[in-house]
């Protein structure tokens, strides 16, 4: 049988779980920051707002996990912060997305101080001893 009927057999829980979620996030954290450094603009803002997205659904996933949602409803002071981390989430992600769509090229900056001249100590004359 090929792996992708095996994978399509399991339980959805699988993937929708939160530590599944991060570790993807900053799996594509790092390939961001390392191979796909010299990327275009263009890819590295896709994958930046799949980081955002895999956070934002990881976070949303906790927050409606079973036990979470019985220990929201113990006291008024749990409930007041489930219900306000539950309407962070998707601003966070708005703003996340706003952000990164929204933000400049960081390139010419890079490859105009990549181009400068190094500055160097003047001698003071007293020599190398």
């Amino acid at each position: 049988m090929p792996i992708g009927d095996e994978v399509a057999r399991l339980p959805q829980e699988w993937f929708l779980n939160t530590p599944v979620l991060w570790l993807g996030a900053l799996v594509l954290i790092s390939t961001i920051r390392g191979p796909l450094r010299n990327a275009p603009m263009f890819i590295k803002k896709l994958l930046s707002l799949a980081v955002a997205s895999l956070i934002a659904l990881g976070l949303l996933a906790a927050l409606v996990w079973e036990p979470v949602i019985k220990v929201s409803k113990a006291s008024p002071a749990f409930t007041a912060l489930w219900i306000l981390l539950l309407g962070l989430a998707p601003i966070g992600l708005i703003v996340s997305f706003l952000k990164i769509l929204l933000s400049k090229s960081n390139q010419k900056r890079t490859l105009a101080t990549v181009g400068s001249p190094v500055q160097r100590p003047a001698p003071d004359g007293r020599g190398d001893s």
